[in-house]
């Protein structure tokens, strides 16, 4: 049996990652047995190895001897149908924080197995169940496994097939959830009539701060629908949006704006825009965007409205008269002030200001 071993340390964390090694029934026996005995490594890799029952069973068990095993990857037809792997998440021992099924094709019935063992599950926090086939039936039972659930934080249910109605089960179980943080619905046949049900399900979740619906079929009025919505429901958690591959239309950028009023920080990644003219003015507003949240013109504004003079600014920033503004000085004063600079904008301002990296501002 030749196998590609990669055993990484990071600092007290190990991993070790065989996967693509077709490592077989007596592969398996020697790695689980070795991994029952090992405690140092918490993130394992098995992928692509074809495992079926025999290695499944042997997986189950070693996980539930080993506390510290803390990540697992089996992903790539790792299993031929979801029983195999089934009955670990019932176990009161597991301890797994992270677990990657993705692409072992387990099909709608795999998805009912998978959505009961979400609901009994209470310490997986990061889930990857994509290119699984689900369906509609896996995306309904999934959907009633997170109203149960109390930890996962993280789901990847991209890839499956769900359509509108799937999408709609997901986003509505969310209604109740009060950990989940992150969704992928990329590549579900998800239309923009679809998207309206996501959206509204997804808004009424006080703890998901990202959505990620990229590659579904929603045109490129689907961004402006989803923002649309959103500003309707700013009191909830989300603040990034991703359509990666999502040409936006002239639309977009006001109900972008709307919304970063009261959420400044909401990001939305998409595809560009569908017109030139838009790219160009987008491009546009977002320098002079930049130029007037610079610390430099913020401090230049100040000057220019109090109809100052530098030295002016100077010597009232110079609380000890010593010629020259130290950088507690120029915090102290700027913050006296009432120019809205955050810390870090005024440590910014001090460098750029401090010709002979003294630390301090000269009045020279």
């Amino acid at each position: 049996m030749a196998v590609a071993l990669s055993l990484v340390m990071c600092n007290t964390v190990s991993e070790l990652h065989i996967s693509g090694n077709s490592i077989g029934e007596t592969g398996i026996k020697y790695i689980t047995n070795m991994l029952k005995e090992d405690d140092n490594i918490s993130v394992v890799d098995l992928s692509e190895n074809d495992l079926q029952s025999y290695g499944a069973n042997l997986v189950t068990s070693m996980i539930m001897e080993n506390d510290n095993i803390l990540s697992l990857r089996l992903s790539v037809y790792s299993f031929s149908v979801m029983n195999e792997f089934y009955s670990f998440f019932f176990q009161q021992r597991c301890v797994l924080r992270v677990l990657d099924l993705s692409h072992n094709e387990f099909g709608e019935a795999g998805g009912l197995l998978l959505g009961e063992a979400i609901g009994n599950n209470d310490s997986i926090e990061t889930l990857d169940i994509s290119w699984n086939r689900l369906g509609v039936a896996g995306a309904r039972a999934i959907a009633k496994g997170l109203q149960e659930n109390i930890c996962l934080k993280h789901l990847n249910m991209s890839w499956n097939g769900i359509g509108d109605e799937g999408g709609k089960l997901i986003a509505e179980s969310l209604v109740t959830s009060d950990t989940l943080l992150s969704l992928d619905l990329c590549c579900n046949r998800i239309s923009h009539v679809g998207l309206v049900d996501v959206m509204k399900g997804v808004t009424a979740c006080k703890t998901l701060r990202k959505l990620d619906v990229s590659r579904n079929p929603i045109t490129f009025e689907g961004p402006v629908i989803a923002l649309t919505i959103l500003n309707e429901h700013l009191e909830c958690g989300l603040n990034e949006l991703v359509f990666v591959d999502m040409c936006v239309s002239g639309h977009f950028i006001p109900k972008l704006k709307e919304i970063r009023k009261q959420k400044p920080k909401f990001k939305v990644k998409h595809g560009g825009f569908l017109n030139g003219t838009d790219t160009i003015e987008h491009a546009w507003r977002q320098r002079e965007e930049n130029i007037m949240n610079d610390s430099m013109m913020k401090l230049l504004e100040y000057v220019h409205d109090k109809k100052l003079r530098w030295s002016d600014l100077f010597f009232q920033l110079d609380t000890d008269k010593s010629m020259s503004i130290s950088e507690k000085e120029f915090i102290d004063g700027i913050k006296r002030a009432g120019i809205p600079l955050t810390d870090q904008q005024i440590r910014d301002l001090v460098e750029r200001l401090d010709t002979d990296d003294d630390g301090e501002v000269d009045f020279g």
